[in-house]
C-alpha cells in the first residue's frame, strides 16, 4: 500500500501473516557534517514512490561483531493493522541499551502484539553513545542530540500518522530501560507538550541516578582519557570527539560492562543545556524541578 506525505509517496510491505502494513527505515532526519559538527536536517522530498521495506539500519554502536551501524540511521518505522478503516490510537515505542546500543527495529520489541489490537506502532532509532548525549556546555555541542531526534520523531508522528491511519491526538509513548528513561524525561520537557496524550515505562526514569548526567565534561574526559587524551576544557574535548573515529569512540569503552559503565560514571547520557541562540533547548533544568514546576496532566504507568 502507498501512503502520502509531505515530502512524498512511499510504499510498504504486508506482513508475512497479512495482518498489518509495514512502512520501515522511512528516513526520518537527515545528519550533514559542518565543521566537525554534525548538523540534523529535515528529510529530502523525492519523486516517484519510496519504497519503505528495508529494516537494517542502527546507529553506530558496539557488537559480538564489531562495531555496527551507521550514522544515516535517523529513520522511522510505521506498523498498520491491515483492516481497520478508523482513526486509530498509536503507540510510539523508545529502546533502550544505555544509550549505547540498541534500535528502534523489530528484532527485540516487534508490532504483532499492538496492531492486534487495533493500534498503529511506530518505532524509532536516535543518535547514541558520544554522537547522541556529549555534553560540553558550548554551542558547538549543547548535549542531547540523540534526546533532540526523539523529539523529532514525536513531531513526525504528530505531522504524518494521520496519512497512515492513526490519530495525532491520540499517541501514548512507552519504552524500557534507557527508553523509559528517556520517556519520563520527555514528560518533563517544556518541548513535548501536545506531543503524546500518555506515557508508560518500564525499568526506568528521570529520577534515577544514572538518567541524567551531572557532570558531563568530567565523563567526556574521562571517556577520551582511555584513547590516551588528557583535558578538561570543553573546546578541546570537542575538538578531540570531531576528530576521533565512530570506531573509536565506540570502542573506547566497549571492554567495560554497562553496570560499570554507570558505576564509573562512563556513560554519556542526557543532561541539563545552556541556552544559546538559535539552539533549541529539550531539558533546561533537573527534570525533578521541572515536573514540580510545571507538572504536566497526563496518565502515566511504571
Amino acid at each position: 500500500p502507498e501512503v502520502t506525505i509531505e515530502q512524498g509517496t512511499l510504499s510498504g510491505k504486508i506482513s508475512t501473516d497479512g495482518s498489518f502494513f509495514e512502512y520501515v527505515e522511512y528516513l526520518m532526519r537527515r545528519l550533514i557534517v559542518v565543521q566537525g559538527s554534525r548538523t540534523p536536517l529535515p528529510p529530502p522530498k523525492w519523486k516517484g514512490v519510496y519504497k519503505a521495506v528495508e529494516e537494517m539500519y542502527q546507529c553506530p554502536q558496539n557488537s559480538p561483531f564489531g562495531v555496527i551501524g551507521t550514522e544515516d540511521c535517523l529513520k522511522i518505522n510505521v506498523y498498520v493493522p491491515a483492516k481497520s478503516k478508523k482513526p486509530l490510537p498509536v503507540m510510539a515505542y523508545i529502546h533502550g541499551g544505555g544509550f549505547i546500543l540498541g534500535s528502534g527495529g523489530k528484532i527485540i520489541v516487534g508490532p504483532e502484539f499492538i496492531v492486534q489490537h487495533d493500534v498503529v506502532m511506530v518505532s524509532f532509532n536516535y543518535r547514541l553513545g558520544a554522537l547522541g548525549f556529549l555534553c560540553l556546555g558550548i554551542e558547538e555541542a549543547p548535549g542531547n542530540a540523540g534526546f533532540k531526534d526523539q523529539v523529532a520523531a514525536l513531531r513526525w508522528i504528530k505531522k504524518n500518522i494521520a496519512a497512515f491511519g492513526g490519530d495525532p491526538d491520540n499517541v501514548t509513548i512507552f519504552g524500557t530501560s534507557a527508553g523509559a528513561a528517556s520517556v519520563s524525561l520527555l514528560v518533563a520537557s517544556e518541548v513535548t507538550n501536545g506531543l503524546f496524550k500518555r506515557a508508560i515505562m518500564h525499568s526506568g526514569a528521570s529520577l534515577a541516578n544514572w538518567a541524567v548526567n551531572h557532570d558531563p565534561v568530567s565523563v567526556a574526559s574521562k571517556i577520551v582519557s582511555m584513547l590516551g587524551y588528557e583535558t578538561k576544557e570543553p573546546k578541546e574535548l570537542y575538538e578531540l570527539y570531531s576528530k576521533l573515529s565512530i570506531k573509536d569512540l565506540v570502542l573506547a569503552t566497549a571492554h567495560i560492562p554497562l553496570s560499570q559503565l554507570v558505576l564509573q560514571e562512563l556513560l554519556l547520557v542526557a543532561c541539563v543545556e545552556k541556552k544559546f541562540p538559535g539552539v533549541e533547548s529539550v531539558l533546561n533544568d533537573l527534570p525533578y524541578n521541572l515536573l514540580t514546576k510545571k507538572p504536566k496532566n497526563i496518565p502515566l504507568i511504571y
